[in-house]
């Protein structure tokens, strides 16, 4: 079976320039999708934040940019019923012993967009998210989508120098005599 690369090179030069742009414009669009995840870490006001009780929404998932972390959903009971989304290191999350509707102490702040979870403890002290944590997942996310639009920004340019040198070549070519007829 003939490779993609083959098999592109095969096809007329109106078709490989035709192919590559729209590769091009696909990746700048996946690229623009991934720079709508960036987060900006906002300090806490400490006057907005109230303590509430809240419940695990959902089971620990390890975080794909960094395996010692893992992420997990939990709601304030009774003031809002999203899901936020937290994090932990995996091997605290572990010997706290949590699982999904688990009881927890929250730091909750009232914000224009919403409430935001800035800080998670255990009933026995244990804190697992706070700013600090907060922090270096908004620097750690942000660090994936800066190498992600890197590789993004390198293939469209691949895919525009290989379409501008194909429809060069294609301008310099001598006409082909069977077509012309």
């Amino acid at each position: 079976m003939p490779s993609v690369i083959t098999q592109i090179k095969a096809l007329p030069p109106k078709s490989q320039v035709k192919l590559c742009l729209i590769l091009a414009v696909f990746s700048l669009l996946i690229g623009a999708l991934f720079l709508l995840e960036w987060r900006v870490y906002q300090e806490p006001n400490p006057e907005r934040i109230v303590q509430l009780e809240g419940r695990l929404t959902s089971d620990a998932q390890v975080w794909k940019q960094d395996r010692r972390i893992v992420d997990f959903g939990v709601a304030p009971h009774g003031l809002y019923e999203d899901r936020q989304p937290v994090y932990a290191y995996k091997d605290v999350y572990q010997s706290a012993g949590l699982r999904r509707g688990a009881t927890v102490a929250l730091e909750v702040e009232h914000t224009a967009e919403g409430a935001l979870v800035r800080k998670l403890t255990t009933h026995e002290g244990r804190v697992l998210f706070d700013a600090n944590m907060e922090r270096y997942i908004a620097s750690t996310g942000n660090d994936s989508i800066v190498r992600t639009s890197v590789l993004t920004v390198f293939l469209v340019t691949l895919c525009l120098g290989h379409a501008f040198l194909t429809w060069r070549r294609y301008l310099k070519a001598p006409a082909d005599v069977s077509s012309a007829t």
